[in-house]
């Protein structure tokens, strides 16, 4: 059923962007500025280049603004796994923003060893969930765009109490464009 010449996709579709509007224009006064750290970042997320076969630090993939309202409600429609999870995803998001300036980094138990990621975007609450598993742990912060799956001083500890060595690795990931891309490796 059309509505003034208007199909329902069409409708909804207006909807969501009027409400995408209002979200953020009421966000605006909850966002800090973040001082320049030492390398060039921009909004869009450009990377900075690691040069040569250096290891990446938070520093070098910094944010320029941290979100400090309240978290959206978690959208369980916005990932075709979101509703499986939905517990974990809703209790963790209440957390608010802990990395990349505006979105909620959540983790646990994988089984087998093995721990599960999912991040929420607090202004909005969109669901996104990385195609990659940590054997021990991650490392992210706030301030940075920058991801360590499998932290070296965690493999280390994992080899010395008898863990196959040739097996983990420790890998840098930066979030970029709503997607984790790998930018080093490190083979234990």
């Amino acid at each position: 059923m059309a509505w003034c010449g208007i199909s329902r996709t069409e409708t909804r579709a207006a909807l969501v962007i009027l409400l995408l509007g209002f979200v953020s224009c009421n966000t605006r006064d909850t966002w800090e500025k973040q001082e320049p750290l030492s390398r060039e970042s921009t909004d869009l997320g450009a990377s900075t280049a690691v040069v040569g076969d250096s290891i990446p630090r938070f520093e070098d993939y910094p944010v320029s603004r941290i979100y400090h309202g309240k978290p959206a409600p978690v959208n369980l429609f916005s990932h075709h796994n979101a509703r499986r999870l939905r517990d974990r995803l809703v209790e963790g998001a209440k957390k608010g923003p802990n990395f990349a300036g505006h979105y909620t980094m959540i983790t646990w138990g994988g089984g087998a060893g093995g721990q599960q990621v999912a991040l929420v975007e607090a202004r909005t609450g969109l669901v996104f969930l990385p195609a990659f598993v940590s054997h021990f742990g991650c490392r992210f912060r706030l301030d940075s765009r920058l991801l360590i799956a499998n932290p070296q001083e965690e493999v280390r500890k994992a080899i010395q109490a008898g863990a196959a060595q040739d097996i983990y690795r420790t890998v840098y990931y930066v979030w970029q464009y709503n997607g984790f891309r790998p930018v080093h490796t490190i083979q234990h």
